[in-house]
């Protein structure tokens, strides 16, 4: 099941409108991350999904029960180790976003190509061109 039917399953509300839209919002949040592009204004939007993703899928894992709104999906394993496991692409991807957020894209991304742009234009202005 994916899009739509995966958030019905887990419990999220409005999945006919939170699975398109999350799959949206992720495909332009990557693109625009590898060509750097506002990487740390499409890093928030990533941050609140992935966290999210870990309280609607990952939590009920760790205590093993449905929790809160959330169902638990059918593993061999619940608990704390089944729960680092299964996290493991959700912190990666969290983490990746703070980092972009903190620091930027880099100075090979289009932010920086737009930055560089703008400061020459900006001191060619005060220089009396």
């Amino acid at each position: 099941m994916l899009g739509a039917g995966r958030f019905v399953k887990i419990g999220i509300p409005w999945p006919e409108f939170f699975g398109p839209f999350v799959g949206v919002i992720e495909i332009l949040a990557g693109t625009m991350f590898m060509i750097g592009y506002a990487s740390r204004a499409v890093a928030v939007p990533i941050i609140v999904i992935m966290i999210v993703a870990i309280i609607s899928t990952k939590i009920p894992i760790l205590l093993g029960r449905n929790w809160w709104i959330f169902s638990l999906r059918h593993l061999d394993r619940y608990g704390f180790l089944s729960f680092t496991h299964e996290t493991r692409t959700d912190w990666a991807m969290l983490m990746g976003a703070i980092f972009m957020l903190l620091s930027g894209s880099g100075r090979w991304s289009l932010d920086a190509r737009a930055w560089r742009r703008s400061s020459a234009s900006g001191n060619a202005l005060a220089d009396g061109e």
